[in-house]
């Protein structure tokens, strides 16, 4: 990523739409009127999104202007205010999570099926950059992998420097390479006192340990693992609404940390032991399953701490929608031993729930004290269907049924089994814009789900004939993107 950040000031000026009348303005020129007005939001408000990859769009392990387009706050920002956010643009193929790599996409394999993968990229990724000149700060400061404590006192590295352009590069002493600011996310929001404003955090606190197959609450020194307790995230959420809050805005809507066992990355393991077992080969071996003491004599499952989840990137070949073996291995054959780091069991299945019950405890809590709006988006992903046949809108498996191939423009999630998709993103923003409607007494309208189209990462096998009957398979690649994805998710940038 060094070289993006090296370069954006080499980077063509694009600026977005919702500029209105700035070009050519300093930060330090252009007037920031107080918006103490109790009225409901006008098309000429300001609209600010802290937060996140959930708010910054990301899809498919990567960062491009569809994704971006189809983000809930701009969703938001299109319906409140009749017009689009400006955003930290990046052109396709997109900034991968990987440095020079290119986000996940989905790619016919000559065989029926399609192939899970990424590519390297072609051009520099500072050369991707759309609207990094954009004179003031974005509207959508969303970043990539950021938690709480950053979005409070992160001012550069990594994906920060895309979206606060807080640098100054000695090689370049003529150049405005950044904003004269230098501020983190939540003083670039202070200085467009935007008076509509979304806030979306915590989830990076629980997710990135968790993804990591050994989560653990306690050892602080070791950041892969760490799951950040209530002690540590509720003084730096509270600050976070306390800021909000100052800036008396007419309209805040706050949204909890979602269920772990909700997005596809994450599958429930209910074989134990399968009814009509190979000879030899109760199941899949789990090596957790064999840390403890065995009641029901199946040698492979310890009944302690049973495996509850089986992460994405497990090492099963083709089949990663089902892992029966009596479905993905062949008669008589061996099954995938499954690594610890790639399963979660009961107790850390169960600390992780806990950690985000208590969190989204404080989230509703302090949301409501505060009179802002109360986003439940843990009630509604737990309510999503689990089925990739599912007939509903929205459903958790892939945009692709992993069976099949078969184009699935249903799904809530992207490629990366992580992150919304366009429809899901639509249906995020409903979820907003219902609390809007019942907080603040508005009617704002709801987006139709059955019209929107999810296509980023599928633009190889939506043409006709381009898919068939052969599984999705995650490549290497793909498995080397995903674990990047993970560790943006701590916080590496």
């Amino acid at each position: 990523m060094n070289a993006f950040l090296r370069r954006i000031s080499s980077v063509t000026v694009v600026l977005a739409l919702g500029c209105m009348c700035l070009s050519g303005c300093e930060l330090d020129e252009v007037e920031f009127d107080e918006r103490n007005d109790a009225t409901l939001p006008a098309p000429g408000d300001a609209i600010g999104s802290l937060g996140n990859s959930l708010t910054a769009g990301f899809q498919n392990g990567g960062l491009q202007q569809k994704g971006q387009d189809a983000s809930f706050p701009n969703l938001l920002a299109q319906t409140i205010l009749g017009r689009t956010m400006s955003m930290p643009l990046v052109d396709s193929p997109g900034i991968g999570s990987e440095i020079g790599l290119s986000p996940l996409f989905a790619r016919p394999n000559g065989g029926g099926g399609a192939d899970l993968t990424r590519e390297p990229l072609t051009v520099e990724p500072a050369e991707l950059g759309l609207n990094t000149r954009f004179p003031i700060p974005y509207d959508n400061l969303g970043v990539p992998g950021a938690t709480t404590a950053q979005i409070l006192r992160e001012r550069n590295g990594g994906l920060f420097d895309l979206i606060l352009r807080n640098l100054d590069d000695p090689a370049t002493p003529n150049v405005n390479e950044g904003l004269p600011s230098g501020g983190t996310c939540i003083e670039q929001l202070e200085l467009i006192k935007p008076n509509i404003i979304t806030v979306w955090s915590g989830n990076n606190e629980i997710l990135g340990g968790s993804l990591s197959g050994s989560p653990q609450g306690t050892n602080a020194s070791d950041p892969d693992t760490y799951i950040v307790p209530l002690s540590e995230f509720e003084p730096d959420f509270l600050e976070l609404l306390d800021r909000v809050q100052a800036l008396n805005p007419k309209m805040v809507a706050v949204a909890n940390v979602p269920p772990i066992a909700a997005i596809p990355y994450t599958k429930f393991w209910n074989i134990s032991p399968p009814t009509a077992p190979f000879p030899g080969n109760p199941r899949w071996l789990m090596e957790e399953d064999k840390d403890g003491p065995d009641t029901d004599g199946n040698p492979n499952n310890g009944d302690d701490d049973p495996v509850m989840l089986v992460l994405l990137p497990a090492p099963v070949g083709d089949c990663i929608e089902c892992y029966d073996p009596r479905v993905c291995g062949g008669v008589g054959q061996p099954c995938t031993d499954i690594p610890a780091e790639f399963t979660l069991s009961l107790s850390e299945v169960t600390l992780i729930n806990d950690t985000i019950a208590a969190y989204n405890a404080v989230i509703e809590r302090e949301a409501t004290a505060r009179g802002f709006a109360f986003v439940d988006v843990n009630a509604a992903f737990l309510e999503l269907p689990t089925s990739s046949s599912a007939v509903a809108p929205l459903n958790a498996a892939f945009p692709i049924n992993p069976s099949t191939a078969a184009v699935n423009l249903g799904s809530a999630f992207t490629l990366d089994g992580v992150h919304p998709s366009e429809r899901g993103h639509a249906e995020v923003a409903n979820l907003f814009l219902e609390a809007f409607n019942l907080q603040y007494g508005t009617s704002y309208p709801m987006y139709e789900l059955t019209s929107i189209r999810n296509e980023a990462g599928l633009e190889l096998v939506l043409p006709a004939g381009k898919s068939g009957g052969g599984p999705l398979r995650i490549t290497p690649e793909a498995r080397e993107t995903l674990a990047g994805t993970v560790r943006m998710l701590r916080g590496r940038h």
